[in-house]
């Protein structure tokens, strides 16, 4: 149990409001060592977040309130504070709800995908930084993600995956040709969005956000969803609800899909087999997933319904 304590914070902007709100709990993301803290201030739930990006806590700002004044439901921004040590974190009012991880209700993730499909055709993203990147360079990503494949260390899975990747090259080549990006969350799985009590949805945690293709916030979708081996009828509501407008994804779509599904998978296997060597064989399990299920064409089954 924490125990209850004070956090002295000055809410940056015209006011330079000096906030103590009382605070009571606390998670940490294993992953981007980021820390929510949950406290009290004027009889409000909130909940503040001490990120460890350059200017992490600005960025997820600019992109929550991106999202939010789009009409896309997320934890309400509050403002950006400055601690005593002159860091900056993020203010935000806490909701109450569970994650959807939790709710095994399929018309959920249908919702889930509309809500994804809604933020990536109503945010607006002028698209400089995401041309100006290496993920709008076909030729740049995949000399990178050769290099990474190199760090799969079995033969047969490195073999399997490198087929496909050169199944579906062609397919995201061409795309990025004639692609205008979309604001994407860039780490979509089911622990990422909260069922309020009204049973609507919020979308949370925009840390990562940019602007990019938004089949890659799919594809962080899939990847998850095998990871953390649920049913694949969650793709395939998620993916129902994410075409509701505009209907069946594309054949090529559905390769472009695959070769971002991929390379989630192996820069996944990278990053364990540099920063965290002991979960390694985690990684390459979860890629060897990923392979089974596009190897066997489940993947149009899920995304063509």
């Amino acid at each position: 149990m924490l125990p209850e304590y004070r956090v002295p914070l000055k809410l940056l902007g015209t006011e330079q409001e000096d906030l103590a709100p009382q605070v009571y709990g606390a998670v940490a993301n294993p992953f981007t060592s980021s820390v929510v803290l949950f406290g009290i201030h004027r009889g409000k739930h909130i909940a503040i977040k001490f990120s460890q990006l350059s200017h992490g806590a600005e960025h997820e700002w600019e992109g929550l309130t991106k999202a939010s004044d789009a009409g896309i439901k997320t934890t309400p921004p509050v403002g950006l504070a400055m601690t005593e040590e002159g860091k900056t974190v993020l203010i935000t009012s806490k909701i109450a709800g569970t994650n959807l991880y939790t709710n095994p209700d399929l018309l959920l993730r249908r919702r889930f995908g509309e809500i994804v499909r809604t933020m990536h055709d109503d945010v607006y993203v002028e698209g400089t930084s995401w041309r100006q990147s290496e993920y709008s360079d076909f030729e740049r990503i995949a000399s990178k993600l050769q290099l990474r494949l190199e760090s799969v260390g079995t033969d047969t899975l490195r073999s399997e995956a490198a087929s496909l990747i050169g199944n579906n090259s062609e397919a995201l080549r061409g795309r990025l040709v004639e692609m205008e990006p979309s604001f994407t969350h860039n780490d979509l799985h089911n622990d990422q969005v909260l069922v309020l009590k009204d049973g609507t949805m919020a979308l949370i945690d925009f840390e990562s956000w940019s602007e990019g293709d938004p089949l890659k916030d799919i594809a962080k979708y899939i990847f998850h969803t095998l990871r953390t081996r649920q049913p694949i009828t969650d793709i395939t509501e998620f993916a129902r609800g994410y075409s509701k407008i505009t209907g069946d994804l594309s054949t090529d779509d559905v390769a472009s899909l695959s070769y971002y599904v991929l390379e989630v998978g192996i820069n996944t296997v990278s990053f364990y087999r540099r920063f965290r060597h002991s979960h390694y064989h985690w990684a390459l399990d979860y890629l060897n997933r990923i392979v089974e299920y596009l190897e066997s064409g489940e993947i149009l089954n899920s995304l063509k319904y």
